[in-house]
């Protein structure tokens, strides 16, 4: 799942990045969510919401492909 920006907060030296498209299918959405601080530090997790439910953080799954995939994703929205 590609992330990307959707929210940058300069006053608060802040980045939030999600699964851009999430995963859908016909009872719920899954997607990452990554927070990046100017302080350095970074918060990676995973949500999911039923159909009708609230949010919940559920476990993630990462592989080195994966992370590796996060990263480049990262590096490309920084030079945005």
């Amino acid at each position: 799942e590609p992330i990307s920006p959707i929210e940058i907060d300069a006053h608060g030296a802040s980045v939030q990045m999600r699964s851009n498209p999430p995963l859908k299918d016909e009872n719920r959405v899954t997607y990452y969510e990554l927070l990046v601080r100017d302080t350095g530090e970074l918060s990676l997790c995973r949500y999911e919401r039923t159909k009708g439910g609230d949010r919940q953080q559920i476990t993630a799954e990462i592989t080195r492909e994966v992370l590796l995939r996060l990263a480049g994703d990262f590096a490309a929205a920084a030079d945005e």
